[in-house]
């Protein structure tokens, strides 16, 4: 897997960013690079995850971060009318991370 990232940077922000981009490397599931470095199953992941923010999963993503994989999963939840992203550590079970979606509907004018 090779991608060619071109960006004019211009701030700290910007080079902040671009270094969060180069070391998270995302997998189809199945893959082995990312299945034989985890060490808890997929579902044992989702029962984590679903614990915490209890809904209905509607995205599931694979990832290695700086090596170490992780399972991300986007959950709706109804009765708060939005939808989270919750990251799992794929060797220790931890919530890594959890991010609130916000989406801007409306026409485009």
């Amino acid at each position: 897997m090779e991608s060619i990232i071109e960006l004019y940077i211009y701030s700290k922000t910007a080079i902040n960013l671009i270094v969060n981009i180069l070391e998270e490397v995302e997998y189809k599931k199945g893959d082995k690079t990312f299945t034989n470095a985890a060490k808890i199953s997929e579902s044992e992941a989702e029962k984590i995850a679903l614990e915490k923010y209890n809904g209905k999963i509607v995205d599931r993503e694979y990832s290695m971060e700086n090596g170490n994989p992780a399972y991300e999963f986007d959950i709706y939840v109804a009765k708060k009318g939005h939808e989270y992203e919750v990251e799992v550590d794929a060797i220790t079970g931890e919530i890594l991370e959890v991010e609130m979606e916000l989406y801007d509907i409306g026409s485009e004018d």
